[in-house]
């Protein structure tokens, strides 16, 4: 049984991505905060992604416990919104990129055999400005994108696969445990996309599934798109603006 880890399992997208591989493998999941659905996880490990120094420890007692895993998922994301540009941008880069460094430096030490998969889910913000969004988080998912094309060249003799999902809007929730404004805006982004309806949380576990499970594919260093479509055609920010300029849409909010 293959072992596979998750950073960032508190988190809609890695909760169910537990969830979904732990009925065919084994699962470690690591978070910042607490995970209601721990009993489907082999183990799990609560640790500040923030501080390196007891990241990699985290990671260190991990591998000792368990093994180096099959394949690792990251879907942590940092989202601050101080008006330090700087600092903001240096904690952010320890938070989205740190677990994957912490990991790939142990990673280095393992004996060459079968291919291993890294699957680092981003934002479409790495392309797109959202006004209202920080610049910080801006500039950390453009740094992802570029992590992961050098990643994939750095790493081409180590069989170690890397690439990206980047995500555009996706429904994390059902539709109506969202606000009306939210709702109408994503009946505005199923009508611009090309598969008719907005990507949910359930497509990019399928995708970054496939992607652990099969470490040979001819893909390696990729960004890619899981947005139906949508980002091809417009951005949130401008159909968000659609939505508050349009009476028709903003009547009852």
């Amino acid at each position: 049984m293959s072992s596979y880890w998750i950073f960032g399992a508190s988190r809609p997208l890695g909760n169910t991505l537990a969830r979904n591989l732990a009925k065919d493998h084994t699962v470690i999941t690591f978070s910042r905060s607490e995970v209601t659905n721990t009993e489907c996880c082999a183990q799990h490990f609560m640790v500040d992604f923030a501080d390196d120094a007891v990241l990699r420890a985290t990671v260190e007692n991990a591998i000792r416990l368990h093994g180096f895993p099959a394949g690792a998922v990251f879907c942590q994301r940092y989202r601050g919104n101080r008006i330090e540009l700087l600092p903001d941008f240096c904690s952010g880069i320890q938070v989205e990129l740190g677990p994957t460094l912490a990991l790939l430096e142990r990673l280095e030490d393992r004996q060459l055999g079968k291919s291993l998969a890294l699957v680092m889910f981003t934002s479409v913000a790495s392309e797109q400005v959202n006004p209202d969004v920080p610049l910080a988080y801006h500039m950390l998912k453009a740094a992802t994108a570029s992590f992961v094309r050098y990643q994939a060249m750095a790493l081409r003799n180590s069989n170690i696969r890397i690439n990206a999902v980047v995500l555009g809007e996706l429904l994390k929730y059902p539709f109506n445990s969202y606000t009306s404004f939210e709702q109408q805006k994503f009946v505005e982004l199923a009508r611009l996309s090309n598969i008719g309806r907005v990507c949910e949380v359930q497509d990019a576990v399928s995708l970054a599934r496939t992607l652990l499970e099969n470490p040979d594919l001819a893909v390696n260093g990729q960004l890619i798109h899981l947005d139906g479509g949508v980002t091809q055609l417009a951005s949130e920010a401008v159909v968000r603006d659609r939505i508050n300029r349009t009476p028709t849409y903003g009547a009852g909010d």
